[in-house]
C-alpha cells in the first residue's frame, strides 16, 4: 500500500478512498502522511463521527488532515427517508442476508437515527443481534439500553452544544415531526442552525417538516435536571402560543404540548390562543400515556367564565383520565354532568367514548346508559347520524348480551339519504357481524366497495378503519396488506402518544399473529401497551398471552395467565368467550401432552361455537386434528360446517385434511348431491343416524333415504361400509405415488 501511495504522489494520481475512517489505523496515518507531507491528492469520505473515542489514533490523523488549510471540507446533511430506506435495506441483505425491511420499520429507523450514516450502520447491527430485523422498530429508545457505541457516536455528535441547545434538541423530541416555520417561531436561528450542523435535525416524509434524531434527543434529555427541562419546555410552549394567536394553526401535538407546559400569557389574544389550544388538546391528553394530566386541563376549560362552547370534550377527557386511574366513582359523578349533545361530533365522541367505559363501569354506568339511551332523540331528523347510531348498537348488542341470537341479528340498513361516511360505518359493521356469522363472501362484499373508493391504509375514520381490520384478520382476507397497515399506523401512535390507537392497533397486530401462529410477534405486539389498558382490553390481552404461552411450549405460563381470567364469565363478549377461553384450554392440553383432554374439550365445545362463534369452528377442527381426531373425522366435519358458513379458513383446513388422506378412488363422493355428500361425511365420522338427523334437523326417516339413494349412485352393498371409500382411495393414491 505504501508503494501505491508513493507512486500515486510522485505520478500526480488521484487516490480516491470510500470510508477512509473504516480502515486500520496505520493504513489511515499512511494516507495522510502521504497527502500532507508528499503532496498526494486524495478524495474521500469519512463518517461525520468515525470514532468512539477521540484517543483512537485514526481520528488524530484525520483531525490533522481536516484542519490543513489546503484541505475543503464539504459536510453532507442526514440522509433523507428513502436514502435511509435504501441503506438498510443494502446492510441488511450485505451484512446479515435478510430481505428488505417494510415502511414502518424504515421509518422508525429514520425517526430514531435522524438520517446519520454512522448511527444506521449501528442500529441495523443491534437489529439484527437482538433479533428485531423483522419487530416493528429496530431499536426501542423507551425500553432498550443503547449499545455503548451508540451512546458513543451520539455524545460525539453532542459535544460542541450547550445546555440551552441541548434544552432545545430534549424538548424538540416531543414536538416533532413539526414544521420548519414553527421552529424558527419559537427557536433561535443560532440554535436551529448548529443543530442542523450537527445533523440532530433532518427532513420528515413532508420536507416542510423537520423530526429530531430519537437517540440524540434521549441522550441529551439524559444529561439535563428536571428544572432546566421545564423551563426550556414553558419558553417553547409560550412562542408556540404566540404562533397561534397570530391565527397560524398548530398540530395536534403541538397542541397537547402548550395545553400541558405554556403558562398563563399575559398578552389578551395569547390567552384566548391557550384556552382555545386546552379544548382542543385535552382528549388527545386523556388518551395520552400521562392521562392524569388531563384533569387539570379540563378544570381550566370547564371553569374558564368565558367558556360558552359545550362541555362534553372535557367532562370525556375527565371519565377518561379517572378511568385510567381506575378511580370508577369519579367516572360516574362525572358521567352525571354530561349533557345532551350540540352537534354530531359531540354525539358520535358520547356514543363511542361511552361504549369503552361501560364495559369496565359495570354497575356504575347507569347514567351513561340513560344519556345513551336517548340517544336516537338528539338528532332525530339525521339519517346519517341515525344510520351510525343503529349500526353501533347492533354490534354493542352482539358483544354485550349474550340472550342475543348471533345467527339472525342483522345490521339496520343505511336509511335514504345517510352520507357516505354513514353509510360506510353501517357497511363495515355489518361486514364485522358477518364476518363473526361465518358468512366470508357477504363480509368480503361490504369491506370492499370502501375500500375501492378510499383505500385501506387512506381510510380517514378511525371505527371505519379498526371495523375493516377486525373482519380482515377473522376471515383471513388480504392479510399482507392488513399487516403493513396496522404496523404503520401503531407505530405512528406510538410516536404521537397516543395510547388509545396504540391499544387498538396493538391487540389487533397481536391477533393477527395469534392467527398466523407465530407467538413472537404475539408478545412482541402487547409488550406496546404502555399504558394500563381498560377492563375489557386487559381480558383480550391476558388471552391472547395464554395463546402465545401455549403455542411456545409454555404450560405453566399458560396456566398462569388463564388463572387471572377464571373470574370472567363465559356470557361475557355476547357469549363469544365461553369457546374462546375453551379453545386457549385446549391448545394448553395439546402443549401439554394431553391431547385426549384437548379432543374431548374441543368436541364438548363444538356446539357452543356453531351457535356463538362459528368463526371459530377451523380453528377448534384444527386443534383436533393435531390432538389426534382421525382425518376422515375431521374432514366429515369440514365438509358439514362448509355448507353451512362460508369461512376461507375452513377451505385452508378441508385441503390440508385432503391432503392428509389423498385422492378418492374411482367412486368418488363427488357423484352424490351435495346433502347425500354431507350425510356421508357425517356417517363416516361414526355418528349415527339420529345424530345426523339431529344436527341437520331432518328426521331419520329421511337421513336413511339419502343414505340409500348415496350407496346406489356409489354402487354399493347394504352393508358396505362408506369409510372403505375414503380408505381405499388413501391407500390408492400412496400405491400412485410409489409408482
Amino acid at each position: 500500500m505504501d508503494a501505491v501511495i508513493a507512486r500515486a504522489a510522485d505520478e500526480g494520481i488521484v487516490v480516491v478512498v470510500d470510508d477512509l475512517d473504516a480502515f486500520d489505523a496505520p493504513l489511515v496515518e499512511g494516507v495522510v502522511d502521504a497527502v500532507l507531507r508528499r503532496g498526494a491528492r486524495l478524495i474521500a469520505t469519512i463518517r461525520t463521527c468515525p470514532v468512539s473515542s477521540t484517543a483512537d489514533e485514526r481520528f488524530s490523523a484525520l483531525q490533522a488532515l481536516s484542519a490543513d488549510r489546503r484541505s475543503v471540507n464539504i459536510t453532507l446533511g442526514p440522509l433523507n427517508l428513502g436514502d435511509t430506506a435504501r441503506m438498510a435495506d443494502s446492510l441488511r441483505a450485505r451484512h446479515y442476508g435478510r430481505e428488505p425491511a417494510d415502511g414502518a420499520w424504515h421509518f422508525a429507523l429514520h425517526r430514531l437515527t435522524g438520517g446519520n450514516p454512522a448511527l444506521i450502520e449501528q442500529v441495523v447491527a443491534f437489529a439484527f443481534a437482538s433479533a428485531r430485523m423483522d419487530a416493528l422498530m429496530p431499536l426501542d429508545p423507551r425500553f432498550d439500553p443503547l449499545p455503548g457505541r451508540i451512546i458513543d457516536i451520539t455524545q460525539t455528535m453532542l459535544a460542541p452544544l450547550t445546555e440551552s441547545q441541548l434544552c432545545v434538541l430534549a424538548v424538540l423530541r416531543q414536538l416533532a415531526p413539526i414544521p420548519l416555520s414553527h421552529l424558527r417561531a419559537t427557536v433561535t436561528a443560532q440554535t436551529l442552525a448548529v443543530l442542523r450542523d450537527r445533523g440532530v435535525l433532518t427532513a420528515a416524509t413532508d420536507r416542510s417538516e423537520v423530526i429530531i434524531g430519537e437517540m440524540a434527543a434521549r441522550v441529551a434529555e439524559d444529561r439535563l435536571n428536571a428544572e432546566l427541562l421545564g423551563a426550556a419546555r414553558e419558553r417553547i410552549a409560550a412562542g408556540l402560543v404566540r404562533l397561534a394567536a397570530t391565527g397560524t394553526p398548530l398540530r395536534p401535538r403541538a397542541d397537547a404540548f402548550c395545553a400541558r407546559y405554556a403558562p398563563e400569557p399575559e398578552d389578551d389574544y395569547a390567552r384566548v390562543a391557550l384556552r382555545r389550544l386546552r379544548r382542543s388538546a385535552v382528549l388527545a391528553v386523556a388518551r395520552s400515556s400521562r392521562p392524569a394530566e388531563a384533569i387539570p386541563i379540563a378544570d381550566a376549560v370547564l371553569t374558564d367564565p368565558e367558556h360558552s362552547e359545550s362541555p362534553v370534550r372535557p367532562l370525556l377527557a375527565q371519565a377518561l383520565a379517572y378511568d385510567a386511574l381506575g378511580r370508577k366513582d369519579a367516572v360516574t359523578r362525572v358521567l352525571s354532568e354530561l349533557p345532551a349533545p350540540a352537534d354530531r361530533k359531540d354525539a358520535e365522541l358520547i356514543v363511542l367514548t361511552g361504549a369503552h367505559l361501560l364495559v369496565s363501569l359495570d354497575e356504575g354506568g347507569a347514567p351513561l346508559r340513560d344519556c345513551l339511551g336517548a340517544a336516537a332523540d338528539w338528532f332525530p331528523g339525521d339519517t346519517s347520524w341515525l344510520t351510525i347510531l343503529g349500526s353501533g348498537q347492533a354490534i354493542f348488542r352482539a358483544m354485550t348480551d349474550p340472550s342475543v341470537d348471533l345467527s339472525t341479528l342483522r345490521v339496520p340498513l343505511a336509511l335514504p339519504g345517510a352520507d357516505e361516511d354513514a353509510v360506510a360505518y353501517r357497511d363495515a359493521t355489518a361486514a364485522v357481524l358477518t364476518a363473526l356469522q361465518g358468512r366470508g363472501a357477504d363480509a368480503v362484499a361490504l369491506l370492499e366497495q370502501r375500500r375501492r373508493s378510499v383505500g385501506l391504509d387512506a381510510e380517514p375514520n378511525l371505527e371505519i378503519y379498526l371495523r375493516h381490520v377486525f373482519a380482515s384478520i377473522a376471515l383471513g382476507h388480504d392479510l399482507p396488506a392488513v399487516r403493513a397497515s396496522v404496523r404503520e399506523r401503531l407505530l405512528t401512535a406510538r410516536w404521537d402518544d397516543r395510547q388509545d390507537l396504540v391499544t387498538s392497533f396493538a391487540v389487533l397486530a397481536a391477533a393477527l399473529d395469534a392467527f398466523e401462529r407465530t407467538p413472537d410477534g404475539i408478545f412482541a405486539n402487547i409488550s406496546y401497551l404502555g399504558a394500563t389498558p381498560s377492563v375489557n382490553t386487559r381480558v383480550w390481552v391476558d388471552l391472547l398471552r395464554v395463546v402465545g404461552y401455549a403455542m411456545s411450549g409454555d404450560v405453566v405460563a399458560a396456566n398462569g395467565a388463564l388463572v387471572r381470567l377464571g373470574r370472567v364469565p363465559d356470557s361475557w363478549a355476547g357469549g363469544s368467550f365461553g369457546p374462546v377461553r375453551a379453545l386457549a384450554r385446549s391448545m394448553i392440553e395439546v402443549a401439554a401432552g394431553a391431547p385426549e383432554a384437548a379432543l374431548r374439550r374441543v368436541l364438548r365445545e363444538l356446539p357452543a361455537a356453531e351457535r356463538s362463534t362459528p368463526l371459530l369452528l377451523p380453528l377448534f377442527l384444527e386443534l383436533a386434528l393435531a390432538a389426534g381426531m382421525h382425518p376422515t373425522d375431521v374432514l366429515a366435519r369440514v365438509s358439514g360446517y362448509a355448507q353451512r358458513f362460508d369461512l376461507p379458513r375452513m377451505g385452508v383446513l378441508l385441503e390440508r385434511v385432503h391432503g392428509q388422506l389423498g385422492s378418492f378412488s374411482p367412486r368418488s363422493l363427488e357423484v352424490l348431491t351435495a346433502r347425500e355428500r354431507e350425510i356421508v361425511l357425517l356417517a363416516v365420522s361414526g355418528e349415527s343416524n339420529s345424530e345426523i338427523a339431529s344436527r341437520l334437523h331432518l328426521s331419520i326417516r329421511t337421513v336413511e333415504s339419502h343414505l340409500h339413494h348415496a350407496r346406489t349412485r356409489l354402487g354399493m352393498g347394504r352393508s358396505e361400509r362408506f369409510d372403505v371409500l375414503l380408505t381405499v382411495g388413501a391407500s390408492g393414491a400412496a400405491a400412485s405415488g410409489r409408482a
